[in-house]
């Protein structure tokens, strides 16, 4: 990125199970592992470099943590 804003991190956390099940739900078993294996790597430190972290579990309601997220970036970029 070549630019004067900065980049921000937002890490959505979602307990494996929770992830699992909807992946399964969209792309089959076989498919759903492979990304979970794939995505425990690649995400690893994700939590400890993110300037917020926004929980994404089974009782979330999408809609509201849209609005939470959009709400920390336009915060973010006021300051």
């Amino acid at each position: 990125y070549v630019g004067a804003k900065g980049v921000v991190i937002i890490y959505l956390k979602s307990p494996l199970t929770v992830r699992m099940e909807r992946m399964e739900q969209r792309n089959g078993f076989d498919e759903a592992l492979n990304r979970i294996k794939k995505d425990i790597f690649v995400f690893r430190d994700s939590e400890l470099i993110a300037d917020k972290v926004f929980v994404n579990d089974e009782d979330t309601n999408i809609s509201e943590l849209a609005d939470e997220v959009a709400q920390f970036i336009k915060s973010w970029e006021e300051e």
